[in-house]
């Protein structure tokens, strides 16, 4: 073996203690007693194992929108956060093109990142749905359009779009805000801004989109449910729509609209921050497997840059070095989630949904070894390493103290160990209907 991790307790769902063992980047054993011959053996008593976590919303490249950060520079707050894996969300330049894509993939690898990563397509239009066939071979299998501007795709062209992804057993996913009922553009102050994007524009557009899915019966996944009337609908819609899933954003459980009287425009975000009901209705349809699992959605751009004239702000927060830590917190320890379900919202249902599993998201002989050491014991206040964080000084329990990668030892207690190893992943079509 390369490396015994000794006496560390996996959620399988109850707890059990185990050693597991590590060879040429797998998982190799798992069982009691494992032989004492590893070239590293690291005590974990007392310590939890998860499979690595699974982000699979983020915003990390685009040289358009950010000017001061990159793959690399985000990649490391994600490992720090005990996220092993990410998927790519485009953010304002169109990924949908197989030279792009390739030059994306290219860029990314060749300078460097902590974490493995696939990429979602995206911003769809009509003629990007010639090149999905193509994306598909490259490996990107999820495909993002939104209902509202800048990149709007109207009713004929979401039947479309759900029939070509229907051809390729590919993942439509959307971004859900009907654009007749926004008026952000003209919104002077943040806490005007939720009242622009009222919690009826995301509803309405769930409701169309899941219209269009029901009948091309392709395989759908609404971004970012941000209102208890959403969720409800989603849940609904889960008693026939069985190529259904939706996640829920760590902003949108963790913050709601009294937040912004604290951070000012800060927070811009679309959908924005919801009254604390919603949060409460969010937590409730996470842990009944209503909305599949949590993304950080994270989009990080230097504290200088959320001031000035609010129209010209761009929205988008990060949290990828927080989700772990916050969603543990709040769901595990305040809400009474349990630890088989924390597993499943931040990894195991990602890597179905998303094509990465079992490679990603489990811990059995034969998958990666992407594994994160978690002691559930500290108590303490959440630190970014960036010059803001919209969690600052957030009250948490827990703390990550190791994270592997393919069996390298990237963060060794709390530090990075190494250079960056992370690669691209080539992902299947989604693996099952039913990923919650």
């Amino acid at each position: 073996m390369d490396t015994i991790i000794k006496n560390a307790s996996i959620v399988k769902p109850e707890l059990l203690t185990v050693d597991i063992g590590i060879e040429y980047g797998r998982i190799a054993a798992i069982g009691n007693n494992l032989p004492h011959n590893a070239e590293l053996e690291i005590e974990a008593a007392g310590r939890i194992a998860f499979p690595g976590f699974i982000d699979s919303h983020v915003h990390f490249q685009d040289k358009k929108v950010f000017k001061d950060t990159d793959f690399r520079t985000e990649s490391e707050q994600a490992i720090l956060g005990g996220i092993t894996t990410v998927v790519e969300m485009p953010t304002d330049s169109q990924v949908a093109k197989p030279t792009k894509i390739r030059d994306k993939i290219d860029a990314i690898e060749g300078n460097g990142t902590y974490v493995d990563f696939g990429l979602h397509a995206g911003n769809m239009n009509l003629r990007a749905l010639d090149w999905m066939p193509d994306a598909v071979r490259i490996g990107l299998t999820s495909f993002k359009g939104f209902t509202c501007e800048p990149y709007m795709m109207r009713g004929p062209a979401i039947d479309m779009f759900m029939a070509k992804a229907k051809e390729l057993d590919a993942l439509v996913m959307f971004h859900c805000e009907s654009q007749n009922l926004l008026s952000g553009s003209s919104v002077a102050k943040a806490e005007d801004y939720p009242a622009s994007r009222p919690r009826a524009a995301e509803v309405m557009a769930v409701t169309q989109v899941l219209g269009s899915a029901s009948r091309s019966q392709a395989e759908v996944h609404i971004v970012h449910v941000s209102t208890a009337a959403a969720a409800d609908n989603v849940a609904e819609h889960r008693n026939w729509l069985q190529n259904l899933s939706a996640e829920v954003c760590l902003h949108h459980l963790i913050l709601d609209e009294s937040h912004i009287k604290e951070q000012g425009a800060r927070l811009k975000l679309n959908p924005p921050l919801r009254k604390k009901e919603d949060v409460d209705a969010l937590w409730y349809h996470l842990k009944n497997r209503n909305l599949d699992f949590v993304a950080s959605d994270h989009f990080y751009v230097p504290h200088t840059r959320k001031k000035g004239k609010f129209s010209d702000i761009p929205p988008g927060v990060p949290g990828v070095d927080a989700s772990a830590l916050l969603v543990y917190t709040h769901g595990v320890e305040k809400r009474e989630m349990t630890l088989a379900r924390y597993q499943e919202v931040m990894s195991e249902s990602q890597s179905k949904r998303f094509g990465m599993w079992p490679g990603k998201g489990s811990l059995e002989v034969g998958s990666d070894a992407d594994i994160v050491l978690f002691d559930p014991k500290p108590e303490s206040r959440f630190h970014t390493r960036r010059d803001w964080s919209p969690y600052e000084a957030m009250d948490v329990k827990g703390e990550i103290t190791d994270v592997f990668l393919r069996g390298e030892h990237a963060v060794a207690e709390g530090e990075i160990t190494g250079n960056p190893t992370g690669k691209y992943l080539f992902r299947s079509t989604p693996y099952n209907n039913t990923p919650g």
